[in-house]
C-alpha cells in the first residue's frame, strides 16, 4: 500500500510549480507521513518554475504532455526503487 501509493502522490504533488511542493514533500518525509522513496519521487519530478517556462514557451501541447509524462514515469520509477532498496 504505502510503499505503492507515497510514490504516485508524491510524484503527482512535484508537479506544483516553485519550491513549495519541495518544502511539504520535506516536511512530510521529516515527519514519517511518506517514505524515503516517496520523497525521492516527488523530488525527482519537482522543476520548481521550469514547467511554467516551458508550458508558456513552448506551444506544442504533444511535446509539453509527453515532456511531463517522462518526468512523471521517471519520478515513479526512482521513488520505486528506492522503496525497494530501503
Amino acid at each position: 500500500g504505502k510503499a505503492l501509493l507515497g510514490p504516485v502522490v508524491a510524484s503527482l504533488i512535484g508537479f506544483i510549480p516553485g519550491c513549495g511542493a519541495s518544502i511539504l514533500l520535506t516536511q512530510l518525509f521529516t515527519d514519517g507521513a511518506i517514505s524515503f522513496g516517496a520523497l525521492c519521487a516527488g523530488l525527482t519530478v519537482n522543476s520548481g518554475i521550469g514547467l511554467l517556462v516551458l508550458l508558456r514557451s513552448n506551444k506544442h501541447a504533444r511535446e509539453n504532455l509527453s515532456l511531463c509524462g517522462i518526468l512523471l514515469l521517471t519520478g515513479l520509477l526512482t521513488g520505486f526503487v528506492v522503496n525497494l532498496l530501503t
